[in-house]
């Protein structure tokens, strides 16, 4: 029943695309033949057909842009990670700071220096050295250990960039990461009395970060008890 349910809203959503952007062909048709037969609404005909083609052609090329901005946009919610330049400290011109992340394993940031250039800054123990100025940190991971050694990583993509003021010579924390404040929002749909659970990993600013075991792949967990201390559900966040 969904499936059919999905089938028929998409055939009236996608029916008035079709007329609007094909419907200029029947009208063009009359036009020709009218022309042909020398009738007298001929060029009303021919008239409706350049209007509606040019209707139509306003209407894809609307849509092509729409197409293309969500595509750069989709583009940009993606990790840039992989194609910020390193930070060398060691071929920087100009004097460099050391940031200080919690956290006992690996740290990765991408931010945009004084002069707007993208840098990627990586370290195995949580210590950072970058240009010293205003930095504008665009993304960063976080990733280590648990008690058992499987490895969990902690990821953030800002919206609007975080700005940290890096001092330069100086060494400072990173206030940026762990930390984390592990918590579970619950939430219930009084149609379909179902109760939903989300996981959220907030750092010490009320950030929200994505958190993902690196090992396995498989989500966080998840257990309800009752008052009890019974388990009465249980399962995996498998949305993140």
């Amino acid at each position: 029943m969904e499936q059919a349910a999905t089938i028929i809203m998409a055939i009236l959503v996608l029916a008035p695309v079709v007329i609007i952007a094909l419907g200029w062909i029947a009208p063009l048709v009359l036009a020709v033949v009218g022309h042909r037969r020398r009738w007298a609404s001929a060029r009303n005909w021919r008239i409706l057909a350049i209007v509606w083609g040019c209707v139509s052609l306003a209407l894809a090329i609307g849509m092509g842009g729409l197409i293309y901005a969500a595509s750069r946009i989709s583009r940009g919610y993606g990790s840039a990670l992989g194609e910020a330049r390193l930070f060398d400290p060691a071929a920087h011109p100009g004097k460099t700071s050391i940031l200080r992340a919690a956290c006992p394993g690996e740290v990765d940031l991408v931010f945009h220096d004084d002069s707007g250039k993208s840098y990627r800054c990586s370290s195995s123990n949580g210590t950072l050295v970058v240009p010293a100025g205003s930095l504008a940190i665009s993304e960063c991971r976080f990733t280590a250990p648990d008690v058992g050694g499987k490895p969990w990583t902690a990821s953030i993509r800002f919206w609007n960039e975080t700005n940290v003021a890096a001092a330069a010579g100086a060494v400072q924390e990173l206030e940026l990461g762990p930390p984390f404040l592990l918590a579970a929002n619950m939430d219930w749909a009084p149609v379909s009395s179902k109760i939903s659970l989300s996981p959220a990993c907030a750092d010490r600013a009320g950030n929200i970060y994505t958190i993902k075991c690196n090992r396995d792949g498989l989500p966080p967990m998840f257990r309800v008890l009752n008052a009890a201390n019974q388990v009465v559900w249980s399962g995996n966040f498998e949305f993140g």
